[in-house]
């Protein structure tokens, strides 16, 4: 495992025993160097996956957490987008939502600060409610 890729598979599986060791309350919300250290393994600072290192630090409740989260943001995307007269740009936030779990298959995203960031607008970006109204053409519209 004397690669980058070999790597990151040794990170995965501390994070998988971290989690297995741990499964209710996890390592502890920044803990995972220091349960890598404990362990005797040094790979660095986060599991490199961001629902493996989710579970490892924070059990089944915060992966569950994590989980409702990212559904819930994602079907208020969707619904909100596929609505009669909706810019159907508005199911952007949605896309770079999928696009940032894609991104996590090999990173922990939530732990940068930027990727964390955008994460936040995306998902402030996906409304649970949005009023459904006749389009107007603009503000100046005057009522008949």
């Amino acid at each position: 495992f004397d690669s980058y890729s070999g790597r990151r598979i040794m990170m995965f599986q501390e994070a998988w025993h971290g989690f297995t060791a741990h499964p209710l309350q996890g390592v502890g919300t920044g803990g995972f160097e220091a349960w890598c250290d404990q362990q005797g393994q040094a790979y660095g600072a986060h599991a490199h996956n961001s629902t493996l290192h989710t579970a490892s630090t924070l059990g089944i409740v915060g992966i569950l957490l994590w989980g409702l989260v990212l559904l819930i943001t994602i079907c208020n995307g969707w619904r909100w987008g596929r609505q009669p007269g909706v810019n159907p740009y508005a199911m952007g936030p949605m896309f770079g939502i999928l696009g940032l779990m894609l991104a996590s298959i090999t990173d922990s995203v939530h732990i940068n600060a930027q990727t964390a960031a955008l994460m936040g607008v995306l998902v402030a970006l996906s409304p649970a409610y949005a009023p459904v109204g006749k389009p107007t053409s603009g503000l100046l519209d005057t009522p008949n």
